[in-house]
């Protein structure tokens, strides 16, 4: 599911709840079933993006009590115009929700009481605000109530998809009346009609070993089952090395939503270094480099926590940004800049000014979409150097001290194979021949690797004795 649809939930259980009286249920024959809640968008051709914060979604039961099925105080910020292409619909995930099995027969959405529009072929963006018409909650968000086709009995399981019906949004003297409808399941089942989004949240229930974890991703009180697997990108916010995931720790998960697992397939998790509640982040290409002032510009595809004014992001780095490569390698300024090209995928976390649309960067990372797909990812390691087979060119890093751009499952070792290409270097970083390179591994105590991690193995580009 993508975020459009966990806020959609989260909104309609939030409604549900809110507009229930003295505690009274639907009208159910009792029981309980499990929703899920994803948000969609009809086709429009002259907005390039549509910026929208959703709070919350509820449903609405035949006696008019209201079910929150989704929430979140500070909202989800979902760019509908991802949300249709030339094949239809796609869908974001908001949440799943238990609530009472019962007649339903509308939908309430709590909305920011304006959008972020960018017209086609402009770069600047125009915020409208919702028709005062619509009702208000006490923080002055807009309330979007829209009927089901029919009255629906839901039991067992079910999704309930939000359509924001862009087609038919209008815009009357300056403000934006909007249309809202239950859209269609269509491709719902398969996971490439759903946008990857990014998830905030707390790890808790961790289990399996690397690089096959599953967790609990909570946040308020919206949670998802999370996977890794071999592709999946784990990384640090903050400079420190061996990236390990663990309960109680705040995450950032990029991923998609499996309707047939009901689980969010993480392609990267980043960990943060604290438990703030927000780290505003946005994906995007790059554009404008410019090595020597350490800025670029992104035109946004995706973010967490900002909504930009704007298509296109100026990001300022300073001399405390944190650089990381695609698969969360540590990378120096230098070493950055010379990799990030104009097109590439690049991400960036810090704070934002929405007022000059300019981003000033405690992390930034390349986002190479290609370099995990057969578990290939560039990698770092540091350890002890054993089972060395000079004839074969291999060793194992046994125990390992730290790691980058792979997922360590803490004993075991990592296989190293040489080739003839790998730089074999000294201490103080001068180039040894083979020969003296086996002989000096035979006696060191740690070296460090960096190469391609795939299938357990980094095949090294260049091994340093330490």
């Amino acid at each position: 599911m993508n975020r459009i649809s966990w806020l959609a939930i989260a909104g309609l259980a939030a409604v549900l709840v809110g507009c229930g009286s003295g505690g009274g249920g639907s009208s159910s024959g009792g029981g309980s079933t499990q929703v899920g809640v994803f948000v969609t968008d009809s086709f429009r051709e002259d907005y390039s993006h549509v910026w929208a914060t959703i709070f919350s979604v509820d449903l609405i039961d035949s006696n008019n009590n209201a079910v929150n099925v989704f929430s979140d105080s500070t909202g989800v910020i979902i760019d509908l115009k991802t949300l249709r292409d030339a094949n239809g619909q796609r869908f974001a995930f908001l949440s799943t929700a238990t609530i009472p099995a019962g007649t339903y027969t509308k939908v309430q959405v709590t909305l920011a009481p304006s959008l972020n529009l960018i017209p086609v072929g402009q770069t600047t963006g125009t915020t409208l605000q919702l028709d005062a018409s619509l009702p208000r909650d006490a923080n002055g968000n807009a309330i979007v109530t829209f009927n089901l086709p029919a009255p629906r009995q839901i039991s067992g399981s079910d999704d309930v998809v939000v359509d924001f019906d862009l087609a038919n949004f209008r815009i009357l003297l300056g403000k934006i009346v909007p249309s809202l409808k239950e859209g269609g399941k269509t491709g719902l089942n398969d996971k490439n009609r759903h946008e990857e989004e990014i998830y905030e949240g707390t790890v808790s229930g961790l289990s399996g070993t690397a690089p096959n974890f599953t967790f609990t991703l909570t946040r308020g009180n919206r949670s998802v089952t999370v996977t890794t697997d071999v592709n999946t990108v784990i990384f640090n916010a903050n400079s420190a090395p061996s990236p390990t995931l663990a309960n109680g720790k705040r995450v950032h998960v990029t991923g998609k939503f499996d309707t047939t697992t009901s689980t969010l397939a993480a392609t990267s998790i980043k960990i943060q270094s604290d438990q703030q509640a927000e780290h505003p982040e946005l994906k995007g290409t790059a554009s404008n480099i410019n090595s020597a002032a350490g800025t670029f510009d992104v035109t946004v595809s995706k973010t967490h926590g900002l909504v930009p004014k704007n298509a296109v992001v100026h990001i300022v780095t300073t001399t405390d940004t944190v650089f990381r490569g695609g698969s969360g390698v540590l990378m120096t300024s230098t070493d950055f800049f010379a990799a990030l090209t104009a097109g590439a995928n690049v991400e960036a976390e810090g704070t934002f000014d929405a007022n000059t649309s300019t981003l000033t960067a405690t992390r930034v990372k390349l986002d190479d979409e290609n370099e995990g797909e057969h578990g290939g990812h560039q990698a770092e390691v540091k350890g002890a150097p054993t089972s060395v087979n000079s004839g074969a060119g291999t060793f194992t890093v046994n125990p390992v001290t730290e790691f980058d751009g792979f997922t360590f499952g803490g004993s075991g070792g990592v296989n190293i194979a040489t080739t003839g290409s790998t730089a074999f270097r000294a201490t103080d970083g001068s180039t040894l021949s083979t020969a003296d390179f086996w002989t000096a591994l035979m006696l060191a105590t740690s070296v460090k690797v960096e190469g391609t991690f795939a299938a357990g193995t980094i095949t090294a580009t260049s091994v340093r004795i330490l």
